[in-house]
């Protein structure tokens, strides 16, 4: 029985320990995913402006050396397209990006969700072991009380003479009852907190 009980435990433990190493290991994939957005956001930033610049001066070298307006107003669309493209897909990967660590959240908060319901079931289950376990005690001391008890009433009690009967008094209350509650609460002081 103590081997199940061992064996109940180191597997409640085992459940712990896999669910806080993925609650960890999804912690710090979520904070290094953040920084690792950060990063290539601001990377993609700057070199988005480099690019802009390399733009804007080989379009002014082609305004200078191009006669007609068409030529020039291609420049123009061409470095306008471009930098469309670098603005869209920058944008593109802060969305996929920010996506991607709302789902490891999402995912977080479901693990610390599995965690705590993890741990209710366990209080739950050790709630109710533990009641057993003090029902068991309960019946065990009773039963044990109650035999000494009636070993100590029969040990104690000298042979009483038989009395006659007397007719019952109607001015006095009968403590009947009263006597056999103390008697009660003297064999089982722990249920003190009955009151009749």
């Amino acid at each position: 029985m103590g081997n199940f009980i061992s064996k109940k435990h180191c597997i409640f433990e085992k459940k712990v320990q896999v669910m806080e190493s993925k609650i960890s290991k999804m912690e710090t994939d979520i904070n290094n995913s953040k920084l690792r957005h950060y990063n290539n956001y601001n990377k993609i930033i700057f070199y988005y402006f480099i690019i802009e610049l390399y733009l804007a001066a080989f379009l002014y070298e082609k305004l200078a050396s191009s006669d007609t307006l068409s030529e020039k107003a291609m420049c123009f669309l061409y470095s306008l397209f471009a930098s469309m493209i670098i603005y869209s897909l920058a944008k593109f990967y802060r969305l996929l990006f920010e996506r991607l660590i709302k789902n490891n959240e999402i995912k977080l908060l479901k693990l610390y969700d599995g965690l705590d319901k993890l741990f209710e079931a366990r209080k739950m289950e050790t709630d109710y072991d533990k009641t057993k376990k003090l029902l068991e005690d309960y019946e065990f001391f009773k039963k044990n009380s109650n035999n000494r008890y009636q070993e100590e009433y029969q040990q104690q009690q000298p042979p009483q003479p038989p009395q006659t009967p007397q007719p019952p008094q109607p001015s006095q209350p009968n403590p009947g009852p009263k006597l056999e509650v103390e008697n009660y609460l003297y064999r089982y002081p722990f249920c003190i907190t009955w009151k009749i």
